[in-house]
């Protein structure tokens, strides 16, 4: 099981008893409820109650990235991190960490920003530094 799944449930262990609530889950993701979107990302990523395919599971936690769900910020930059669902990016995989770094302030967070930090050169890492920080204000201005 993915780092990020297994924090992800012990962090909220109702995710794992959503699936009687699928429909309703999907209705809430659809409406752009960013929880929810996150639950129906991790169904696709485990393949529980749908199937397993993550390309979607990627979709579903960008949407919920892009509102500022760091659980998502930090699945969607191990996703990037990995190739799984994406193209490999670690430019990209550092923007989404270091989105969830800041919200999360866990040492399993800031290990992977650290982690991808090390992958880039100099000029990627500063590159990507300026694009977390510009996604970062876009998020906080569709915050208020």
């Amino acid at each position: 099981m993915n780092y990020a799944v297994l924090l992800a449930l012990l962090l909220f262990p109702s995710l794992a008893y959503a699936d009687a609530d699928l429909p309703a889950t999907r209705a809430k993701a659809e409406a752009g409820e960013a929880a929810a979107e996150y639950q129906i990302g991790l169904k696709y990523y485990q393949g529980s109650s749908v199937g397993q395919n993550y390309a979607e599971a990627a979709k579903w936690f960008r949407k919920s990235a892009q509102q500022g769900f760091a659980m998502a910020q930090f699945d969607l930059g191990v996703m990037y991190s990995s190739g799984k669902g994406v193209t490999q990016d670690d430019q990209q995989a550092y923007v989404w960490l270091s989105l969830a770094a800041q919200q999360e302030k866990s040492a399993g967070a800031s290990k992977a920003l650290e982690l991808a930090a090390k992958r880039l050169s100099t000029e990627a890492l500063a590159k990507a530094q300026k694009q977390a920080a510009k996604r970062f204000e876009e998020i906080k201005r569709k915050q208020k």
